[in-house]
C-alpha cells in the first residue's frame, strides 16, 4: 500500500527556499492546513495534491512512500489466494 510521506513535501518546500506563508501562497491553501500535511497530521486531497505536483514540478508519486507492513499482509493474502 502507498502512503503520503509528509517529509517528501517539506523536502520539496525547503528545496525551493520556501517559508510556509510561500508555499501557502503558491498553492493556494492556508498555512495551518500545509503545516498539517507536513506534520503528517492530515493528508492532502487529490486537488490540493494536484495543486502542489503543479506548483513544485513533481509527479503525485513523489509524495508518496509503500508501506512496508501493508506489503507483508498484500503477501501473505497473495499467498493465501494462489
Amino acid at each position: 500500500m502507498w502512503i503520503f510521506d509528509p517529509s517528501k513535501l517539506r523536502e520539496v518546500r525547503k528545496a525551493k527556499g520556501w517559508s510556509l506563508k510561500e508555499a501557502e501562497s503558491a498553492i493556494g491553501t492556508n498555512l495551518q492546513l500545509i503545516s498539517l500535511w507536513e506534520l503528517g497530521k492530515k493528508t492532502p486531497s487529490t486537488r490540493s495534491l494536484v495543486r502542489m505536483c503543479n506548483v513544485y514540478g513533481v509527479v503525485p508519486a513523489y509524495f508518496f512512500t509503500h508501506d512496508v507492513h501493508s506489503s507483508k499482509e498484500q503477501d501473505v493474502i497473495g499467498e493465501q489466494a494462489a
